[in-house]
This record gives structure tokens, sequence and C-alpha cells, in this order.
């Protein structure tokens, strides 16, 4: 069982874009039914999992320039 976790966890260090897939879908999972309750019954839930995905990349991409900004050398 721990050998298992242990290489699941040396997985997901070796490839950088299963981690920030996996946490954009959890993350969603949280901004989603949050855009439908302050929606009401005006929009269907695949367009709030839309608005939801949409707000993770744009959060995503603030980070980034952010970062590229303010530490350009690393770039």
């Amino acid at each position: 069982m721990i050998e298992t976790i242990q290489n699941i966890g040396d997985r997901f260090l070796k490839n950088p874009l299963a981690i920030v897939l996996f946490l954009t879908i959890s993350l969603n999972l949280i901004i989603a039914p949050v855009v439908m309750a302050a929606s009401g019954a005006e929009i269907t839930r695949n367009t709030a999992y839309a608005i939801g995905i949409l707000y993770c990349v744009t959060l995503a991409l603030s980070v980034y320039l952010f970062t590229v900004i303010f530490q350009p050398e690393r770039f």
C-alpha cells in the first residue's frame, strides 16, 4: 500500500502537467457550483463548468504573467 502511494507520488513529481490538470479540475469542482448558485436557474450546468474552467485558466495566466514580469531572469 505504501509503495503504491510512493509510486503515484513519484509519477506526479515527474510530470508537473498532471499536477496542474488535477488541481484545475479540483478547483473547478468547487467553483462551478458556486457559479450556478450565484446565477440561479439562468445558466445550465455545462455553462457553469465552462465558466469555472475559464476562471481557472485566467487565474493561471495571471500568476504566470506576474511571475514573468517580476522574475524575468528565470525565463
